[in-house]
């Protein structure tokens, strides 16, 4: 909701004054649902959905270009490859699994240091994992 607000000794609005302002607020609003769908494509394309690591598409993206710019002779960079997860899913069901991977998945981020171009990425592939594959 977009709340414009006016001095209180301001003249009222003509009809025509109301319906630009009421147009200008749907723009801004549009505007920001726009931004926000954005930002939820982007989050689904280059994010994996359980263990909040960048997928494999980002990584590989992120490193063509890193590697072009050339601002570093050494990087650090990991690819993980979780598969068959329906073993553990098995063992410990799906909920422990699942937090095994995210655990696992924070404690290796907690290894890189962005800032200074390590990335790390996860593929999580398996139909018993709650992770998704993006090629």
């Amino acid at each position: 909701m977009l709340k414009i607000i006016r001095f209180t000794d301001a003249e009222p609005l003509s009809s025509e004054d109301a319906y630009l302002m009421q147009t200008f607020g749907e723009i801004i609003m549009s505007g920001i649902c726009v931004k926000n769908l954005i930002k939820a494509y982007e989050n689904a394309r280059y994010y994996d959905s359980l263990t909040q690591l960048t997928n494999v598409s980002f990584f590989l993206n992120y490193l063509d270009k890193l590697l072009a710019s050339g601002k570093n002779d050494i990087y650090s960079v990991a690819c993980i490859n979780i598969k068959n997860c329906g073993a553990l899913n098995r063992i410990f069901g799906s909920d422990i699994t699942d937090k095994i991977i995210r655990d696992f998945a924070q404690d290796s981020l907690d290894l890189f240091d962005q800032n200074q171009y390590e990335i790390i990425s996860a593929k999580v592939i398996d139909q018993s994992c709650s992770g998704i594959d993006n090629k």
